[in-house]
């Protein structure tokens, strides 16, 4: 809900809701599937979530704003494991830079 805080995820469960959220990029995908994929502790809706808005920066920031941490419109490892955990809540926009800091820090 508009206003809730989306729930930090394992960075491992969280690439494989990237996986999947990439192999449907127009479509819906019911959000059932994503347990299925993730360990039984991780919050599977909130790794889909990230893994919409993720797909959603990448499509409309521009290319230079994530030079190094977006190679060939895939996602780095490091810019995976700092989503994965950075703070988001669900329909409020959050800090880029602050993002691609935690990406060049390495967390």
């Amino acid at each position: 809900m508009r206003g809730d805080q989306l729930a930090a995820v394992d960075a491992a469960d969280f690439k494989k809701a990237w996986e999947i959220r990439q192999a449907h990029p127009h479509g819906a995908i019911d959000v059932e599937i994503f347990p299925q994929h993730c360990k039984p502790e991780t919050n599977a809706k909130a790794a889909g979530m990230r893994a919409t808005a993720l797909m959603l920066l990448i499509q409309i920031a521009p290319e230079d704003m994530l030079k190094g941490a977006v190679v060939e419109a895939q996602p780095t490892e490091a810019l995976l494991e700092a989503f994965a955990d950075m703070p988001l809540t669900e329909g409020e926009a959050f800090s880029v830079q602050e993002l691609l800091r935690s990406v060049r820090e390495g967390l």
